[in-house]
């Protein structure tokens, strides 16, 4: 099952990816912005080429720690899953 990201994901979501099965492999970095959030039209065409199969949607919230006011729009990212 892919895992779509922005591709800041810290390393213990990387060891549960493992530890659940899924695999570090199944990781899919979409592209992002200059500061990192997540392209919302890059989640939606990776979401549209699954045709309605699984997958994960990894959201960063964690990240304003290093850059404040900077995060995925995660709003937005639920709303196009939702969608899918």
């Amino acid at each position: 099952m892919p895992v779509l990201t922005s591709g800041f994901v810290h390393a213990s979501t990387r060891k549960v990816l493992a530890l659940q099965g899924v695999g570090r492999g199944h990781l899919q970095c979409l592209s992002a912005d200059e500061f990192g959030r997540l392209d919302k039209a890059a989640l939606k065409r990776a979401l549209e080429d699954l045709d309605g199969k699984p997958a994960v949607v990894y959201t960063d919230q964690a990240r304003w720690r290093l850059m404040p006011g900077e995060f995925d729009p995660v709003s937005d990212m639920i709303d196009l899953a939702r969608q899918a």
